[in-house]
């Protein structure tokens, strides 16, 4: 078993630039794209043809129903749908009790089910007609494609679709050599962009409409002092958002326009590649939103993707100097507020470490219980705006929806209410109070590094039975939620760790120079602690770790088969059991919520005995004065028939 516990202002404009880093050139007739070189063989402009206005549709498509006046997909046999989740029937002899099938405490089970997907306004078209944004359109003839009101000639097999055009490119091979670090060393910088061609900046300007406010950018002849400076923050390795002064994106929209945008998001987020020319490096732009390069007409000036009057790209260019600034407003974040010298953090691997260690964390709680009970998340790809947003998407206004997180927070109130405000306010989140909002933002966690932490063990966790439980009684997981089996949970939540560690990277300049480290064993723990970064160790505190509960199969092969893939996934800590009882170990009693899970996972509520005079424990309540006036939890509790009685236990 494996278990035990990776010119002269052209020379001063050469002299602000990225160092260039040499590496395989392409071969003749190829297109250097950085990792990659290319050929395109051939470029044909598509056919075109109008097909008339559209017309608004009407009813749900075949194979849909009208539930509550949306149209979901019908239910498959067995299966009764009631908005976005198809549930299923009960078997003759069985009773209906919302969640679950039953007869008596020994015999239930929960009820199947699945998503259907998000209910959509009743929107189908007549026959020969097909739906396309919005509206009803004639169907295109054999060999097109409709987009809107145009049909456009489908791509030969063999070519690429490129919008406009269809190009065939068969010919394209991975370098050998490519050198991505100084993409990634752009990493929190300010550039101006400027034109190997023509040596004009990137510089917004107005070209009118009502699409963020009518902005454009285009290369222009000005100054390096006058051009725009943008700030760029990694989305992820060699993926960036660049930022003016005014905090606007350098972004696109459809159908394949650039522009000054507004939001952080897929559309102002740029794949950035570097190729060496002319003795320097030069940087290529992808937008991640529409898949297409960023293009620039030295003729025009303009920035474009495509031009249907230019198919071959005449008097373009596709790669860009960046001339390093110092004066671009960084992009938001939160702060450390921390100052000093980070060589101190630095230690000898063979000397004993000190500092301190956070031994139990959960990082990834944001994805337990369906990722929709605990609020924030530890990193977000489009920033923490994105990441600590306002609650109430999950928790609903005032926290009304907040079922659990209330019941299980410091007031014990299902009628509890607070101010789901996030960043940049927090009028009352996180607080230690709260169980269902998270604390591990990354820049949080680099705070306590630079205060010292050396050492920090985040568990992956998940409660299979509350999470079905959180599932229901909150309509923010009736879609799109994680699944509840506990070792889908783990997979997902060891994921997004790895994802954290790169993310961390990417802010930080590259692979391995983030602060995040994660560890498996003890001399590779050693080793990045001496480096001055944080070893993070993972472990797992699950109630059904190996789906090994109650009421699962499970037996000493799949047990072994589970520890294998957990140590595989990275992960060197365990807790056998948590909330419930299973069939590896016992849990700590608990009362109220914990004891109905308890009972729906093991068809039992917490037993006990009462203490003799020199000892004390917990106090356990008869029934379940408070949780079972809880809409959902009442149908449950009613279901199971049955209520706890303890000795010396509090009054009803």
């Amino acid at each position: 078993m494996k278990f035990i516990l990776k010119m002269f202002a052209v020379l001063s404009v050469l002299a602000l630039m990225p160092s260039a880093s040499y590496s395989e050139e392409c071969a003749s007739g190829y297109e250097d794209d950085g990792p990659t070189c290319h050929q395109y063989l051939q470029i044909d402009a598509k056919n075109t043809y109008g097909r008339g206005v559209g017309t608004i549709p009407g009813n749900c498509p075949l194979g849909q129903e009208n539930n509550a006046g949306l149209c979901y997909p019908q239910c498959k046999s067995g299966f009764s749908g009631a908005g976005p989740i198809c549930w299923q029937n009960c078997s003759s002899g069985y009773n209906d009790h919302g969640l679950t099938c039953f007869q008596h405490i020994f015999k239930w089970h929960w009820k199947g089910s699945y998503g259907r997907g998000v209910g959509k306004i009743p929107g189908a078209c007549s026959v020969g007609k097909e739906y396309d944004a919005g509206l009803c359109y004639s169907a295109c003839e054999s060999g097109f494609d409709g987009v809107g009101p145009v049909c456009w000639e489908s791509c030969k097999p063999g070519f690429i679709d490129d919008g406009a055009f269809c190009r065939a490119n068969d010919n394209t091979y991975a370098k050998e050599d490519y050198d991505a670090s100084p993409v990634y060393n752009l990493a929190q910088g300010c550039y101006a962009i400027q034109s190997p061609t023509n040596g004009n900046y990137l510089k917004k300007y107005n070209k009118g409409g009502v699409i963020d406010n009518g902005l454009g950018y285009r290369f222009e002849s000005v100054s390096l002092e006058n051009a725009d400076h943008f700030f760029f923050k990694p989305s992820a390795l060699g993926n960036f958002m660049l930022t003016d002064k005014a905090g606007r994106y350098l972004a696109s929209h459809l159908p394949a326009e650039i522009s000054v945008g507004r939001y952080a998001g897929k559309f102002a987020d740029w794949k950035t590649a570097v190729i060496q020319a002319g003795g320097e490096n030069r940087f290529k732009f992808t937008g991640n939103g529409l898949n297409l390069k960023l293009r620039h007409n030295h003729s025009t000036n303009n920035l474009y993707f495509f031009d249907l009057l230019n198919p071959k790209n005449a008097n373009s260019e596709d790669s860009f100097r960046l001339v390093e600034q110092s004066d671009c407003a960084p992009f938001p974040e939160v702060t450390t507020n921390v100052s000093g010298d980070t060589n101190a953090l630095k230690g000898d691997v063979n000397e004993p470490v000190r500092g301190a260690a956070d031994i139990h964390a959960h990082i990834t709680a944001n994805e337990f219980m369906g990722g929709k009970m605990m609020h924030g998340k530890p990193f977000h790809r489009w920033g923490v705006s994105q990441a600590l947003n306002d609650s109430k998407v999950v928790h609903g206004t005032e926290g009304a929806l907040d079922i659990i997180g209330n019941l299980m927070g410091e007031t014990g109130d299902v009628n509890n209410r607070y101010k789901t405000e996030g960043w940049p306010n927090f009028p009352w989140w996180p607080n230690r109070t709260l169980n269902t909002h998270s604390g591990f933002y990354y820049k949080w966690l680099e705070r306590a590094h630079l205060g010292g932490m050396r050492l920090l063990v985040t568990d992956l966790v998940e409660n299979e039975v509350l999470c079905k439980i959180q599932s229901t009684v909150n309509p923010a997981s009736w879609i799109g939620p994680n699944s509840c089996n506990v070792m889908d949970s783990i997979r997902l939540q060891a994921k997004r760790l790895n994802e954290m560690q790169d993310y961390i990277d990417a802010q930080s300049g590259g692979p391995g120079k983030g602060f995040f480290r994660l560890v498996t064993g003890p001399k590779q723990a050693r080793q990045v602690i001496a480096n001055g970064q944080m070893a993070v160790i993972m472990g797992v505190e699950a109630s059904e770790t190996f789906n090994c509960g109650k009421k699962d199969q499970c037996d000493t092969a799949s047990i072994e088969k589970g520890l294998n893939e957990l140590y595989d996934l990275g992960i060197r800590s365990i807790f056998p059991t948590h909330r419930f009882d299973n069939k590896l170990s016992g849990a700590h009693m608990a009362d109220g919520l914990l004891n109905i899970g308890q009972g729906l996972s093991t068809g039992h509520f917490f037993e006990t005995q009462t203490c003799e005079s020199t000892t004390s424990g917990i106090s356990m309540t008869n029934g379940f004065p408070l949780v079972g006036k809880v809409p959902v939890l009442k149908d449950i509790l009613d279901g199971l028939g049955l209520s706890p009685t303890y000795e010396r236990a509090h009054p009803k």
